[in-house]
This record gives C-alpha cells, sequence and structure tokens, in this order.
C-alpha cells in the first residue's frame, strides 16, 4: 500500500520530488492513493506536514478538498492544529456493513502558498504510528469482516522551493548618443548635442526665508474617552465574574459543542472497534442506560433527522 503527494497545478514546476515556484504563489498539493489493501478499505486517512513557510489556504468545507468518490457523505473529518502547519482527512465508504473500496486516484486536493520570502520546506506524509488505534495520520482501514486491520502505508514527499522576488538587480538600459553625419554640411542643432537650456524646476532647489517663522505637523492629541471618569459607577466590579462553564450535551462525542451525525458516526465506529475511544466518552450515552453502543448512535441520527425532539439523558 502506497500513498504518494505531487504538485498537478501549476503544472510542470516540478523536477522529479523538486518543486520551484515564485514567492507568494498559490499551488494545489495532491496526496495520490497508489495502491490499496487487496481486500480493501472502508477508511482512509492522509496527514500532510508542510511546517510553517507555506500557507494552508484552509476551505470552509473540507469536502471541497475530498476527491475520493467512494467517500460517504458527512463522514468526512477533518484536523488542523493551532499551529496551521499540517492537516489530517479521512473519511469512511459508510457505517456499518458499508462496502470496501479498491479506488486508486486522487484522495485530497489542499491549496498551499509559497512564502513571501525565499525558503526551502520539505512536505511529507506521515503515517499513524503503529499499535496506535485512533489519532491522526496516514492510513487505511480494512473492512470489519476482515477484523478492521489498521493498515500502515508506504509513502513519500517532496521538496517545494519559494524563489525570492528580484528587486532592484536590472541592468538600466543606457540612453544612445544621437549620431552626427560626417559628411552633411549643416550644423549640428542643440537639442542633439547640448543640454537643455534652463533645468528643470524638479531639481533646483528651494530658497528657505529666514524671516519666515518655522511649521511642523502637530501631532495627534490624545481625547480619553467620555467613559473613563475617575469615580467608578455602580455597574463596576473589582472581580470579574468568570464564564460559566458550558455543560457538555448528552450525544456530543467529538467535543464541538453539537450533536450531529458525526457523534453517531465516532460512536459506531467505537462499537466496531475502528476506533479505541470517544474524545468525550461522556457525551457517548445519550440514552441513559450505561452502555455505549448502536442504540445511542441510532438516538443521535433520529434527533438530526428531527424524528424526536429531545435525547433521553
Amino acid at each position: 500500500m502506497r500513498l504518494a503527494i505531487s504538485v498537478p497545478d501549476p503544472a510542470d514546476v516540478c523536477d522529479g520530488q523538486k518543486c520551484t515556484l515564485d514567492a507568494g504563489q498559490e499551488f494545489t498539493l495532491a496526496v495520490e492513493l497508489v495502491s490499496v489493501p487487496v481486500t480493501g478499505y472502508v477508511l482512509a486517512e492522509s496527514w500532510v506536514e508542510f511546517g510553517p513557510d507555506l500557507t494552508y489556504n484552509r476551505t470552509k468545507d473540507p469536502a471541497n478538498e475530498l476527491v475520493w468518490p467512494e467517500c460517504s457523505p458527512g463522514l468526512i473529518f477533518r484536523a488542523i492544529p493551532p499551529d496551521m502547519n499540517h492537516v489530517d482527512i479521512s473519511c469512511l465508504t459508510g457505517l456499518l456493513g458499508a462496502p470496501p473500496s479498491f479506488y486508486l486516484g486522487t484522495f485530497v486536493e489542499l491549496s498551499l502558498s509559497c512564502s513571501v520570502s525565499e525558503s526551502s520546506t520539505d512536505v511529507f506524509l506521515f503515517v499513524r504510528e503503529e499499535g496506535t488505534a485512533v489519532g491522526p495520520g496516514s492510513v487505511f482501514t480494512a473492512p470489519v469482516g476482515d477484523d478492521g486491520t489498521q493498515i500502515r502505508p508506504e509513502v513519500d514527499g517532496l521538496t517545494v522551493n519559494c524563489l525570492a522576488a528580484q528587486t532592484g538587480t536590472s541592468t538600466p538600459t543606457p540612453t544612445p548618443t544621437p549620431t552626427i553625419d560626417a559628411s552633411s554640411t549643416d550644423t549640428p542643432t542643440a537639442t542633439a548635442t547640448e543640454p537643455p537650456a534652463t533645468t528643470p524646476t524638479a531639481t533646483q532647489t528651494p530658497t528657505l526665508d529666514p524671516n519666515a517663522p518655522p511649521t511642523w505637523t502637530p501631532e495627534p492629541t490624545w481625547t480619553p474617552s467620555p467613559t473613563g471618569t475617575s469615580e467608578p459607577t455602580a455597574t463596576e466590579s473589582s472581580t470579574p465574574t468568570p464564564p460559566a462553564t458550558p455543560r457538555l450535551q448528552p450525544g456530543d462525542t467529538n467535543c464541538d459543542g453539537s450533536v450531529d451525525p458525526l457523534d453517531a458516526a465516532l460512536i459506531l465506529q467505537f462499537v466496531a472497534r475502528l476506533i479505541s475511544g470517544l474524545p468525550c466518552p461522556d457525551g457517548g450515552d445519550p440514552s441513559g442506560d450505561g452502555v455505549v453502543d448502536a442504540t445511542d448512535a441510532a438516538l443521535i441520527l433520529q434527533l438530526s433527522a428531527g424524528l424526536i425532539d429531545a435525547l433521553p439523558a
């Protein structure tokens, strides 16, 4: 099994695994599924590392970045760290009993931009560590009938060189000197050999009047805010009131503050042993029966579809 990365747009900027672009230039980085498990896969995941010198042009919807045609709508997961130096995208073919995929080709396409100054960046795919059942990283997951085995692919990388903009290095073209025909009996005119009679006003030195008063541009005057009074008002308090800690909603298994089909998908992955735990396990039992199972996922899906008004827990 193998994943590879390439730069399909703009074309012809790469020589092997070395790509050269202009400073600030935008380009497309693609993750390709070169070979896949012989038994197929129900989940594919890619983690792309690109460092701080390249800028990730994040789209609002990760579905705009995923090309894999057999990804089930609503089951796309995208993880982006605060430093924006890498992005992890994964998707499932479906929930329990979903058919395996054997697709080969482009998996995701990411929009990146070169740094505005000269830089060289190694871009590569990070592979999930062996023995780690959950967490980001490039990996395939075999169908549940094949024990849901996680398969770590071989990966490659490339180097993106951003060329600095060339400024102030060009040599000015000299103005040609008019040529006088020696065989001509006419006297050359002043416009061909003599400088202008008067000096352009742009180069004249202005005459200062010593008796004139000095002038200057005054500094901006700071005006205090009308609310800044010396005496505290009755509404002021010396001790700020801390904000109330939001209560975790039953059914919110991914800790994003909402209950939706993504939470149901996580529960079903947990039940099918595709993942070893839930990001927010306290939200995984909306039925309140003390067990996290497919019933909890079904309740969340019914709530999302408007079939029920609230969860039991």
